[in-house]
């Protein structure tokens, strides 16, 4: 029993290697320094591509809060005259959408042209897949929502008489 284990253990790890050094060759095209270069070009590209997406964010957060402070004086008139804070919110957190619609509506042409590029590159998805599209969109508005929330949490804040009198 025990050679016989030894034996089907062998057979594994021996497969098991064959199996890594294909899929190796296959994902790299060869057995040298090439595939550790295309690893590291890779993890760079994904390490700008974070980076980018937290100065997108904080780009939307700095604009909605600008965008709210600048308009502090008229949101204390809108709530002397009878708006509800939720209204309030909800006028920022509609120019917040309109303002991620219109990154997607430029966003998702420029998206699909590039995957046309790293279409080599990408593994178990198309490169206009339409899943991984909508699960992109739906991040970045949710993220957009995110960073214009906290300048609509401030806006609902707001005394209109303290508002008011800053004009």
């Amino acid at each position: 029993m025990g050679k016989r284990l030894e034996t089907v253990s062998q057979t594994i790890n021996a497969e098991t290697n064959r199996s890594k050094r294909a899929r190796h060759k296959n994902c790299c095209g060869s057995m040298s320094g090439d595939c550790e270069r295309e690893a590291r070009v890779w993890v760079t590209f994904l390490v700008i591509l974070g980076v980018h997406d937290k100065g997108e964010a904080n780009l939307v957060f700095g604009l909605m809060a600008y965008h709210v402070t600048r308009r502090t004086a008229e949101m204390g008139l809108r709530m002397a005259l009878g708006a509800t804070r939720r209204q309030i919110a909800g006028s920022i957190l509609q120019e917040a959408v309109i303002l991620a619609g219109c990154g997607v509506a430029a966003g998702i042409p420029l998206t699909l042209a590039l995957t046309q590029i790293i279409r080599g590159n990408l593994y178990g998805v198309g490169p206009s897949d339409p899943t991984t599209l909508c699960v992109a969109v739906g991040l970045l508005v949710g993220v957009a929502l995110l960073a214009a929330w906290i300048p609509a949490y401030r806006a609902m804040k707001v005394d209109p008489i303290v508002a008011l009198r800053a004009e």
